[in-house]
């Protein structure tokens, strides 16, 4: 028994029924809506007690004296205000969250979402002809960054590759900076590539593709 071992009595919880016996929901114009005096011995004769209504209970706010268009929320909030440290909720600002919510939908229901354009390329037979591409070091910023950042490595060997068709989408896809990984045995120990990219605009973190050029009995991109 828990009061027996605490020596004290427990207080009841108590909640509003209707006359069939079901729980009902509560106003602050019942009758009974009569918010409870606190049992702590700090707590302030001069404040005053009253029931805020929520969407689903009633809340017991706390009103210090003199004021009349303010409250305090919670009562451990009480003790902080009478040292100055807390702050009182306005009357006329406090609202529901259903209101609060409602006013968001309103206001979002008037902001047009940003369109996505997507670029669309259908594959035709020119998109498998040969192209003309040329390999060559890699000089400039951008290839002296990925070069600082892989130093690691005992001497990176960055190369440039670019297409003589600027207008190729696939070509603009696959050119830019590749690493000499090594030598492929399978190709007649013929090096081969790695594309590389930085992983945003100043950062410092270069992230190897699945883009390679290596020799497959002529030179080809692709994954390995």
């Amino acid at each position: 028994d828990i009061e027996r071992d605490l020596g004290t009595t427990l207080a009841e919880k108590t909640v509003a029924v209707s006359e069939s016996g079901e729980s009902r929901k509560r106003y602050v114009t019942d009758a009974d809506a009569v918010p409870a005096w606190p049992e702590d011995d700090w707590f302030p004769k001069d404040f005053r007690i009253a029931f805020r209504q929520l969407p689903s209970t009633l809340h017991p706010i706390y009103i210090p004296p003199g004021v009349e268009d303010a409250f305090i929320y919670q009562k451990n909030l009480v003790q902080p205000y009478l040292a100055g440290e807390g702050r009182l909720t306005s009357m006329k600002t406090s609202r529901f969250m259903e209101e609060i919510s409602a006013q968001a939908a309103e206001k979002n229901a008037h902001v047009k979402k940003r369109k996505v354009e997507y670029v669309s390329h259908y594959v035709k037979l020119g998109d498998y002809e040969s192209q003309d591409m040329f390999l060559q070091p890699a000089t400039g910023m951008m290839a002296q960054k990925m070069a600082e950042l892989l130093k690691h490595f005992s001497s990176p060997a960055l190369f440039l590759l670019e297409s003589k068709t600027k207008d190729h989408p696939y070509m603009q896809a696959v050119e830019g900076i590749y690493l000499c990984v090594g030598n492929l045995k399978d190709a007649g120990n013929r090096p081969y590539f790695q594309k590389l990219m930085m992983a945003s605009r100043g950062s410092a973190a270069v992230i190897p593709t699945h883009c390679y050029l290596y020799w497959s009995g002529r030179w080809e991109l692709g994954t390995m």
